[in-house]
This record gives C-alpha cells, sequence and structure tokens, in this order.
C-alpha cells in the first residue's frame, strides 16, 4: 500500500477531501486506501454526512457546489438547494479503485458489520495493523 489516509469524523468535508485525494493519488498510480473509524463509519453506514457549521450557510454552500462542478466534482439538488455530492464522490473514488476500509474495532461497535455498504472492506485488527506498517505514507490518526 503506497497510501492510506485515515477519516475518523462523519463529516461531509472530510470525506470529501480524503476521497478526492485519494483519487488523485490513485490516478497518479499509487495504491491506496481510506481506512474509515468511528463516528465515520456511522456516517457512511447510515448515509447521514454532516457539514461544518462554518459551511452550511448558504451563501457558503452554493459557492462550494458552483466551484465543485467547475472542477468535476460531482453536485446534487438544483438551485438553491445545490450541494456538493458526499455520496456520489464516495461511489467515483470507489470505481477509481479507492480501498475503502472499515476499522477494527468499529464494525462491532456500531453494530453495523452485517450492513456495511457495497465495496466497503471489514478489517479485523491484525489486517489493519499490518496494512499501516507496510504502507509508505498514513496521513490521519485514529
Amino acid at each position: 500500500m503506497d497510501l492510506v489516509l485515515i477519516c475518523r469524523d462523519g463529516r461531509a468535508d472530510s470525506f470529501i477531501s480524503n476521497l478526492l485525494l485519494a483519487m488523485e493519488a490513485r490516478e497518479a498510480g499509487q495504491q491506496v486506501a481510506v481506512l474509515l473509524s468511528g463516528e465515520a463509519l456511522a456516517a457512511l453506514t447510515d448515509g447521514v454526512f454532516r457539514w461544518a457549521r462554518q459551511l452550511t450557510s448558504d451563501d457558503v454552500r452554493l459557492k462550494m457546489a458552483g466551484v465543485a462542478a467547475s472542477l468535476g466534482i460531482p453536485v446534487a439538488g438544483s438551485g438553491v438547494s445545490r450541494i456538493v455530492d458526499t455520496k456520489q464522490v464516495i461511489a467515483e473514488a470507489q470505481k477509481a479503485g479507492v480501498s475503502l476500509i472499515a476499522c477494527y474495532p468499529w464494525p462491532e461497535l456500531l453494530e453495523v458489520a452485517d450492513r456495511l455498504p457495497d465495496g466497503v472492506v471489514k478489517a479485523d485488527a491484525a489486517s489493519v495493523l499490518a496494512m499501516l506498517s507496510e504502507a509508505k505514507t498514513i496521513i490521519g490518526s485514529l
């Protein structure tokens, strides 16, 4: 594994940053995984992503959606309800070959091991430790 990005919070802005960077790394030929723990795994499993408070005003949200669309980043909704589409960014990352890994012990703690989204791999402690010890670069913290 060349790069492991650790995503631990359930904010849309964090998911988008991690996944867009992971896709860029994949495009550059790197082997990339996003390790999901705690709140991030809960958000992904439940499909509810919150935004940082500073990013929730209509002005900021619409500005982000407009710029995102011009950069080719998926946008959901129309008119004044436009927003960067976190779920579509996740789907595009998976399609690009970014591995999404549910970090031990969170699937068990959250009782979501049997309903992980398609393409999300549940990893046990040994697998996570092996991936982290073999990765060339790790960004983030658990």
